[in-house]
C-alpha cells in the first residue's frame, strides 16, 4: 500500500462486496410479503447490517493505520495522534514505574527522538470491542486523527437503531422490525459506512497524519 490510490482501491473493493451483499438481502426483503417470513428476514438483516458496519469500519481504520505507518515519517513530522501511538509503543517496555516517572519518560522520548523515524505499530488489531458504539468509534477516530463530526449526528442511529437492536436479536430477544424500518436502516448504515470511507480517503489524500 504505497500510494493513496492503493489505499482507496482497497477501501472501495471492500465497500463494494459489502454493499452488494446488503443490497441482495434488501431485494429479498422488498420482494417478500408481510408476515413471519418477512419479519425473520428483517431481523436477520439487522445483524448483517451491524456486521458490515463494524467490519468495514475496522478494516478501513486498520488500512489507514498501515498506510501511515509505511510513510516512515520523523517524530517531528507526525500529527499528535500518531506521535502518541509511537510514544506509547516505546513506553511498553518498562514496568513497575510510577505515573510520574512514565510521564517524564514520555516527554524525554519526544525531546530526544524528534528526528528519529519511530515505529508505529500497524499489526495490532483495531479494537472495536465487538460493540462498535458511537463512543468507541469516536475514540478510534481521535486516536487516528480522523474527524468524527460527520458521524456525530448519527449517534442515535449507531447506538440504538443499529447496535441495541442487533444485541437484542443476537441474544434471542424479540425485536419487531418491519420492512419499512429495515429499508430505512439499510440506507442509513450504507451512508455511515460510506462516510467512514470518505473520511479515511480524505485524511490520506490531505496528509492529515502530518503535523
Amino acid at each position: 500500500m504505497s500510494t493513496v490510490e492503493d489505499l482507496e482501491d482497497q477501501l472501495d473493493e471492500d465497500f463494494a462486496w459489502r454493499r452488494a451483499e446488503m443490497h441482495s438481502l434488501l431485494s429479498q426483503v422488498r420482494a417478500s410479503t408481510p408476515g413471519p417470513a418477512q419479519r425473520c428476514l428483517c431481523r436477520a438483516g439487522v445483524a448483517l447490517l451491524y456486521a458490515h458496519w463494524e467490519g468495514y469500519t475496522k478494516l478501513a481504520l486498520a488500512r489507514y493505520l498501515k498506510f501511515v505507518s509505511r510513510r516512515k515519517l520523523q517524530a517531528s513530522e507526525l500529527s499528535p495522534n500518531f506521535l502518541a501511538r509511537a510514544v506509547e509503543h516505546s513506553m511498553r517496555r518498562g514496568t513497575g514505574k510510577t505515573e510520574t516517572e512514565v510521564a517524564i519518560e514520555r516527554i524525554k522520548w519526544i525531546i530526544e527522538n524528534e528526528k528519529c523515524r519511530p515505529h508505529i505499530p500497524n499489526n495490532e488489531e483495531i479494537d472495536t470491542k465487538s460493540n462498535l458504539n458511537s463512543e468507541v468509534c469516536k475514540d478510534l477516530f481521535i486516536s487516528l486523527g480522523l474527524d468524527f463530526s460527520p458521524l456525530a449526528t448519527k449517534v442515535n442511529l449507531i447506538d440504538y437503531e443499529l447496535l441495541r437492536s442487533r444485541n437484542k436479536i443476537a441474544h434471542g430477544e424479540y425485536v419487531a422490525i418491519d420492512n419499512k424500518d429495515y429499508i430505512a436502516l439499510h440506507d442509513d448504515v450504507l451512508e455511515i459506512m460510506d462516510t467512514v470511507r470518505r473520511l479515511v480517503s480524505t485524511a490520506a489524500s490531505q496528509k492529515l497524519y502530518r503535523r
